[in-house]
């Protein structure tokens, strides 16, 4: 059987359900290079709408047990999966994701732990900014979707520069072209919407910092002025009966078409006539991106990326955020000249096609990939080289065939399961391996307890029948030999913790050395 020599990536994600992030990691999953990377999401929620949509592609999905955002047993899961996928990489989206998943990732020595932060939110709680500056130092990156963002983290966590990535969010026009103009005439039609009026659209999920209240204002300033336009609100959420009686109460609830959550949302965009988005707190909104690729004018609110789509005069209109009179000033302005909102949908369309498809978004991707690939040595065969002391003066012969293989382009990485004398690296040969020879110094030996239990909650059979196999096979009569074969098993073990990515695992001669290489090729896979 040929062995699976793909990049393999693991994607950590609350739910699949109807979100921004969750939208970006499908259409990602759609188009990515299957030939070179294997990708797997894990998710833990019960939102998985899109599921259906994935489950098409070639990937793998897993639904992890899950006994609260917080739950210790999430970790576990997590970390069963990632010793048991053996992952390259490890790309975790949202906040709670971000923080299991990079401790996992971390605690299986995953080679590339990836962080992505959608949103820009400047009143985030202490305690969330406080966990996110710690666990960025055991992350590799931290990728966003807009530079505002980033220049917060830097500025609230004091993360450095260096650790960003920027890959912007694409979508895919073929999925938005598939709904055409007649269809959204349809849909209205069946939602008893009237053709002949100006209709505005929100589609996001009813939070607080999407700024429905905000828009409500708006909405009633334009009513008490004589303007009566109808909005349509995409989307579902725990305001919502909140919002029903606000809307109720400001008498502007006739005005309003509750339409909940949809998948159909490519088909409402072509409902509606100009699309609204009041947030309070933004990253790159998709939504503004679907409704530019369907022809449609955005009225946004000037936060996070929204400015980076939304070209204000060009595509639409930039207000305050939190000002319902400059948001009722910009939809006024949009419904007296369906014309110029019409030229500004198609400058729109034009701007996607230039900056934000879902091929852009990949390449991208692809991009920051290789180069943290590239950096963290990934990719070169390495070969773990155990010896029972390693180098050993009277044996230059395996300096030379450590050497030979260097040279046919392995990667060799000697472990040594006792510390070396001082004099053995006197030796001209050995001299080149000595800042890449793993010994067992102090702060290895500290190190042990905490990678024998992340291998005993990942792989509990495994280790146990690793211990209960080398208990059999030497025997409880050399007690001595036994302890020697147990010793070597647990710091063989250890070497894993220090180790990333052994490809081979090859043992000097000397039978304890074999038993520290079998423990490591059963436990890493």
């Amino acid at each position: 059987m040929q062995r699976d020599r793909r990049i393999r990536v693991l994607h950590v994600i609350p739910c699949l359900g109807h979100g921004g992030a969750e939208r970006q990691l499908a259409e990602l999953a759609k188009h990515f290079d299957h030939k070179r990377y294997a990708l797997t999401i894990a998710y833990y929620s019960r939102d998985h709408q899109l599921r259906g949509e994935l489950e098409r592609s070639d990937l793998h999905l897993v639904r992890l047990p899950k006994g609260g955002r917080g739950s210790p047993f999430l970790l576990q899961a997590l970390i069963r999966l990632i010793l048991r996928l053996r992952p390259h990489i490890v790309h975790s989206w949202v906040f709670a994701a971000n923080v299991w998943g990079r401790l996992a990732a971390a605690m299986c020595g995953v080679p590339v732990i990836i962080a992505y932060e959608l949103g820009c939110d400047p009143g985030k709680p202490l305690l969330h900014r406080l966990v996110e500056r710690a666990l960025a130092r055991i992350g590799h990156c931290v990728m966003v979707n807009n530079w505002p963002a980033a220049e917060l983290s830097m500025r609230t966590q004091r993360l450095p520069l260096e650790i960003f990535r920027l890959v912007e969010n694409g979508i895919d026009l073929t999925r938005l072209d598939a709904a055409s103009d007649s269809d959204g005439r349809e849909w209205r039609r069946a939602m008893g919407l009237p053709q002949d009026v100006f209709l505005f659209g929100i589609v996001a999920r009813m939070t607080a910092e999407k700024g429905h209240a905000v828009l409500w204002q708006a909405l009633a300033a334009l009513a008490s002025s004589g303007q009566r336009h109808r909005l349509l609100v995409v989307g579902d959420g725990p305001l919502r009966a909140r919002l029903r009686a606000a809307a109720k109460k400001m008498g502007i609830a006739d005005a309003i078409t509750f339409a909940g959550a949809r998948d159909d949302v490519p088909v409402a965009m072509k409902a509606i006539d100009c699309l609204v988005i009041p947030s309070l707190r933004e990253g790159l909104p998709n939504v503004a991106l679907e409704a530019m690729g369907s022809r449609r004018p955005v009225i946004a609110t000037d936060v996070g990326g929204c400015a980076r789509a939304v070209l204000d005069g060009e595509t639409g209109w930039l207000v305050p955020p939190g000002d319902p009179a400059a948001l009722a000033a910009a939809m006024a302005d949009a419904a007296a000249d369906p014309g110029r909102a019409h030229r500004r949908g198609e400058t729109g369309r034009a701007v996607v096609e230039k900056r934000f498809l879902v091929e852009h978004m990949v390449s991208a991707m692809n991009r920051v990939y290789g180069e943290l690939l590239a950096a963290r040595g990934v990719g070169r065969r390495c070969v773990g080289y155990v010896a029972s002391r390693f180098p050993r003066l009277s044996e230059t012969f395996v300096l030379r065939e450590a050497n030979a293989l260097e040279r046919l382009g392995w990667r060799v990485v000697p472990l040594s399961l006792t510390r070396p004398r001082l004099v053995d690296w006197l030796h001209a040969a050995a001299e080149r391996w000595r800042g890449r020879a793993v010994v067992p110094d102090p702060w290895f030996y500290l190190s042990l307890a905490w990678v024998h239990l992340v291998a005993l909650l990942g792989r509990p059979r495994t280790y146990t029948a690793t211990v209960a196999a080398i208990i059999c096979q030497v025997g409880w009569r050399r007690f001595d030999a036994l302890v020697r074969h147990l010793a070597a098993f647990a710091i063989g073990l250890g070497f894993l913790g220090r180790v990333k990515r052994l490809g081979w695992v090859h043992a000097h001669f000397a039978w304890v050395s074999a038993t520290a290489a079998w423990a490591i090729a059963r436990l890493a896979g």
